[in-house]
């Protein structure tokens, strides 16, 4: 194939193909990352009381970020040790007393959604741990992701919200 006075071989043709597709992915998951939002079935279930907790080896949910935070701060800030509370099989910390009587008062409210695994992981029926610094507040619920990808993903792929729901209690 000639392009201009240059020849083009079907191996650099393939190149600039694959190089176009991978452009185009980075591009849909940047657009889903900042502007994305997952789409949630109505009325759906307070899953943060229905599963296990995603610990860390000290039994710490949430790696000791405080829940309440995300939701009174919108960002992710981590608790002490000094104000904690036991809940769901796991040890919740808090950055502050009125951050705990929060939780306190409405844990399913202020707990992460799938035991805080990763959100698009649970779209797909699978349970990843998630890294507590990658997350989103959706219709009021907190979820967590693995990686930024994965946030990505969860916020541009069609019905992810919904499918996470749906594979949720199945997924392994």
């Amino acid at each position: 194939m000639k392009m201009g006075s240059e020849t083009v071989s079907p191996w650099r043709r393939r190149l600039r193909w694959a190089a176009a597709g991978l452009l185009t992915l980075v591009g849909l998951l940047l657009i889903g990352a900042v502007f994305g939002s997952p789409t949630l079935p109505p009325g759906a279930p307070p899953l943060a009381a229905l599963v296990p907790v995603d610990k860390d080896a000290a039994g710490l949910a949430l790696s000791g970020y405080d829940p309440v935070a995300y939701h009174q701060e919108g960002a992710a800030r981590l608790g002490s040790a000094d104000v904690s509370y036991r809940w769901n099989g796991a040890t919740w910390l808090f950055a502050s007393d009125a951050n705990r009587q929060m939780f306190v008062s409405d844990p399913v409210r202020y707990g992460p959604l799938f035991g805080g695994h990763c959100a698009f992981a649970a779209s797909m029926g699978k349970v990843v741990p998630s890294d507590p610094e990658v997350w989103s507040i959706v219709d009021g619920r907190l979820f967590l992701n693995a990686d930024i990808v994965a946030r990505g993903l969860f916020r541009a792929v069609p019905g992810a919200g919904r499918r996470a729901f749906e594979n949720w209690p199945g997924a392994n």
